[in-house]
């Protein structure tokens, strides 16, 4: 189309449909996740997301379609327990006075570390002129492999059965 005004209207548009949708689902799996995340553990959720942003990845890497883009952020978001479980992980770990400045490291660095590999992966694709963004998928889908490695390797910090003894 040569008219660009009307195709980022478009895609505006759908990004704002999608962006409402997944906020929609994240709203109703996000408690979903918290108990989850009370009764089988804290490690099980981040094992969950990570496994989530993998798959998203890998179908957005095979399937650069907009109505797999969809699926796989419905994916993301509803299996996206990393906000509950590191909270938790938080609140098992530190004295309540340390709570906040703890997690706002944790989040400040994740924000970091991921903005750098998604800086570094789209750089890459913009400067040999790839008109596909499958190899920052498949990156993201490294890392997210990686991320899924480490949560199950972590150490649980919520035993349920001690947790439901204490009670």
């Amino acid at each position: 189309c040569a008219n660009r005004g009307r195709v980022i209207r478009g895609a505006q548009v759908q990004a704002a449909a999608v962006t409402s949708v997944g906020m929609l689902i994240h709203s109703i799996s996000l408690p979903l996740l918290g108990a989850l995340g009370d009764s089988a553990g804290r490690r099980v959720l981040l094992m969950l997301d990570f496994a989530g942003l993998l798959g998203a990845s890998l179908l957005n890497a095979l399937f650069p379609r907009f109505d797999a883009l969809c699926v796989s952020i419905i994916l993301q978001v509803s299996t996206g327990g990393l906000a509950p479980a590191l909270a938790g992980m938080i609140a098992d770990r530190t004295r309540p006075e340390d709570r906040g400045a703890v997690y706002v490291i944790c989040v400040l660095t994740g924000v970091v570390v991921s903005g750098v590999i998604y800086f570094a992966m789209t750089s890459g694709v913009l400067a040999l002129h790839l008109h596909a963004y499958s190899p920052v998928w498949i990156g993201m889908a490294i890392a997210s492999g990686l991320g899924l490695l480490l949560a199950f390797l972590s150490p649980e910090t919520h035993n349920p059965a001690e947790a439901a003894q204490e009670e």
